[in-house]
């Protein structure tokens, strides 16, 4: 089985010009070749294979974020300013924090793979 990522707490905004707050909590995973995009309460916002998703780093205002293309739509997830949102949880339970660079590359990783 294929090791996923998924992260929470994190902020999902979409639009280009005008940002549109998705989700203040939402979550990222990154399984079976697919990048979706959720709500805090799991409702799905978006979803694609990876191969399919354009991703970015980027730094706006000192905050930490990633620009996705999903489908055509643009999204940004902004991983905030303090120590990160968490991925999934660590052996003793604690959830290690994920950087922007570490999450740009995950997806990166997985689109080579599946290609």
């Amino acid at each position: 089985m294929e090791r996923g990522l998924h992260m929470t707490g994190v902020r999902i905004t979409t639009g280009r010009l005008w940002r549109r707050l998705l989700t203040r909590a939402g979550q990222v995973l990154l399984r079976n070749g697919r990048l979706v995009l959720l709500t805090s309460r799991g409702v799905e916002i978006d979803g694609a294979p990876v191969h399919r998703v354009r991703v970015r780093e980027s730094l706006r205002a000192g905050r930490r974020c990633v620009r996705f293309v999903l489908n055509g739509s643009r999204y940004v997830v902004d991983l905030g300013r303090g120590p990160g949102p968490s991925a999934a949880p660590g052996p003793r339970g604690g959830a290690p924090a994920l950087s922007v660079t570490d999450l740009v590359a995950a997806v990166r990783t997985a689109g080579a793979a599946v290609r």
